[in-house]
């Protein structure tokens, strides 16, 4: 009888990682992997990602329209909870922040970028904080070396990636 109870919780054991790693894999398929430190990872949204070219008087400029799912490491949550209660001091982080979501849109032709939403999320997946940068914010210029330059990077390498598929594609046909 012990041995038949062994072998039912090892197999429900087993059913439950595979279970997990096929509810990550379905995550891991929708979230592209841009980078990591001691704070934070990133990822853009494959499934909302779009690109396309816009011609204005100035010129022709592609335009890239993506959202940005950001997960923190303890201490990159602690200083997240502390950015939110300086924003708004009613907010309440009782469960902490497990990830963020930015909606960025960038030009590719000047370098530039804007941040159009911003929602943070406890580790009950409820949004705790949302900033709406829509009416607020202007383009700005991507520095060197910033987080936003390794988003550009990601994004432009990916939108690159699906135009060259697109012509792959239309060749065979």
């Amino acid at each position: 009888m012990i041995n038949m109870n062994k072998k039912i919780f090892i197999l429900i054991f087993v059913l439950s990682l595979s279970l997990a790693q096929i509810c990550f894999a379905q995550d891991s398929l929708r979230y592209h992997w841009i980078a990591s430190n001691d704070y934070e990872s990133l990822y853009f949204d494959k499934d909302t990602f779009s690109a396309k070219t816009i011609e204005t008087v100035e010129g022709k400029y592609r335009l890239i329209d993506v959202w940005i799912k950001t997960t923190y490491s303890d201490v990159g949550a602690e200083d997240i909870s502390q950015y939110i209660k300086k924003q708004d001091k009613d907010a309440v982080i009782n469960n902490g922040v497990k990830f963020s979501r930015e909606h960025l849109l960038f030009k590719n032709n000047s370098r530039e970028f804007v941040i159009l939403y911003e929602d943070f999320y406890d580790k009950n997946d409820n949004c705790i904080f949302h900033q709406d940068y829509v009416n607020a914010q202007k383009w700005t210029s991507i520095a060197p070396e910033s987080r936003a330059e390794v988003i550009h990077k990601a994004v432009n390498r990916y939108d690159i990636l699906q135009v060259l598929e697109k012509i792959r594609q239309d060749r065979k046909e």
